[in-house]
């Protein structure tokens, strides 16, 4: 690889960490809401990540959405961070647990 791109990618990537963007930001969430709102899809679901982020984070309901499509949507949500409580407590089995309880 050039050198120079080398030098470029590691001032750059030093700019954005001391831009302080990635606490201004949380990605974990929207993370999360990015694979409930394509896992639902793959079910049927046409709740969309904005209307999922209203939902989460509001508890606004969007508008012509069956209450059975948006509760999919909830559920979800919950089992995906109920297996990441569950995968981070040792005492409980861990990722061991998760293992042989999701797959």
């Amino acid at each position: 690889m050039d050198k120079d791109l080398d030098i470029q990618i590691e001032e750059a990537l030093k700019a954005y960490l001391a831009s302080g963007v990635e606490e201004q930001v949380n990605y974990q969430r929207f993370y999360l809401y990015s694979i409930v709102t394509h896992s639902t899809a793959i079910e049927g679901s046409s709740v969309t990540e904005i209307e999922n982020q209203l939902l989460f984070d509001e508890g606004i309901a969007a508008k012509g959405r069956s209450l059975s499509e948006q509760m999919m949507n909830v559920d979800l949500k919950d089992a995906y961070l109920y297996a990441i409580q569950m995968a981070g407590e040792e005492d409980k089995g861990g990722q061991e647990f998760v293992c042989i309880k999701v797959g």
